[in-house]
């Protein structure tokens, strides 16, 4: 997976300031990481509590993005319902978040989330 590969070598580059973590619905017998479908309780366990220096990068499927961040009437959401062909350039919809998804109810803000 090309950004597991990317937040990894980040990771290496920054080990102070960032961690990655992978998590697997539908893991292979020989996955040894996270699995199953990322909850409250995972991220409260893994991820910083929320503050002004946390930021938040969030990679998934459409589901996953609507699921922690809400995100289905953002332009990322608009584009993946009418599957049209140019996808819009991350600046579109790097962190959009609604007010009832998972993230912001656990106490995160708009500015520590990004999706990409």
């Amino acid at each position: 997976i090309n950004a597991e590969y990317m937040g990894d070598r980040i990771s290496y580059e920054y080990p102070d300031t960032l961690e990655v973590h992978h998590c697997i619905e539908h893991p292979s017998e020989t996955w040894t990481g996270l699995s199953g479908v990322i909850d409250e309780q995972k991220i409260r366990a893994l991820m910083p509590s929320p503050s002004e220096r946390t930021k938040l990068y969030v990679c998934g499927s459409m589901p996953f993005y609507e699921k922690l961040c809400g995100m289905r009437n953002s332009a990322l959401g608009q584009w993946y319902k009418t599957k049209h062909f140019e996808q819009p350039s991350i600046q579109v919809y790097d962190s959009q978040m609604d007010d009832d998804c998972m993230l912001a109810k656990m106490g995160y803000t708009l500015g520590q989330v990004c999706v990409f």
